[in-house]
């Protein structure tokens, strides 16, 4: 059913583990969950652009408030960062995706909001590509320079300094300058945050073992469909991994687990 199928994915993408292993913890076959998996990520994938969003016009002032709450800064409508994550060496290019930490990852650009959310995700370059480089080919940068938003978003020293992002001062020698140091930092920390949570809840994306990319170029898909939300999302089909989104879901560890022990009894039964 689609039930057990979502179940199995999520299994997955919440372990970190190898398929093998699945299919022995939920007693079907290592086949029959990479094939779920695959297909899984490619539903969800179709799906992103309904759950990652940037703030709509109505919803403006209650981001800027709650990112007032959390360290003060005033006007902010989001922060922004990149994060790798791991994979294997894949065939063709492999150079490319090799960081400065000398592993094969993929860097993903995220913005979010002071709730943890993911509003805006680039999800295509390889990890030896800098973070300015993906903002500034991103269809999100595009979108805010031509159509300047309602207030600004948050990086760090890695990115320009524009009239919608806002960096630390490099070299704070003013009380100013280092209060708004202070500010900017401590609602900064919040897509620091939503990283750490995104990679302990879904432990397959920092696992190198479980993950590989398509040896085919990059595909990327961006939605126009409603203007005001600045919700070019892109996206790499090929990588399993690529259900960012599933970090809205919100499903209670204890639910996911008595679901799959349901599903775990009936597929045994299924089998005697």
């Amino acid at each position: 059913s689609v039930e057990e199928q979502v179940l199995i994915a999520l299994c997955f993408y919440a372990s970190g583990s190898f398929y093998q292993v699945v299919g022995d913890s939920i007693g079907v076959d290592k086949s029959t969950v990479s094939k779920v998996v695959k297909a899984e990520s490619v539903t969800f994938a179709s799906l992103v652009n309904q759950f990652v969003c940037f703030p709509r016009d109505d919803q403006i002032s209650q981001t800027k408030h709650k990112f007032l709450l959390l360290g003060n800064m005033p006007n902010t409508i989001g922060v922004i960062d990149c994060t790798h994550v791991c994979i294997q060496a894949p065939h063709e290019r492999e150079w490319e995706y090799i960081n400065r930490k000398g592993r094969h990852s993929i860097n993903i650009q995220l913005v979010g909001d002071a709730d943890l959310l993911i509003t805006n995700c680039v999800v295509k370059w390889p990890g030896s590509v800098h973070d300015a480089r993906i903002l500034r080919e991103s269809a999100l940068y595009r979108k805010l320079q031509t159509n300047r938003p309602d207030g600004i978003i948050l990086g760090d020293s890695a990115y320009p300094l524009l009239p919608w992002l806002m960096t630390p001062f490099l070299a704070p020698n003013t009380p100013e300058q280092a209060h708004f140091n202070t500010a900017h930092s401590k609602t900064r920390c919040a897509i620091e945050r939503l990283h750490g949570v995104l990679k302990r809840r879904f432990a397959s994306g920092t696992l190198r073992s479980a993950l590989r990319v398509n040896d085919a170029p990059a595909e990327s898909a961006e939605n126009e469909d409603i203007p005001s939300t600045f919700s070019q999302n892109e996206r790499v089909t090929a990588i399993e991994w690529i259900i960012l989104f599933l970090h809205y879901w919100s499903v209670m560890q204890s639910s996911i687990k008595c679901q799959l022990y349901g599903l775990k009894t009936r597929l045994k039964n299924i089998n005697t």
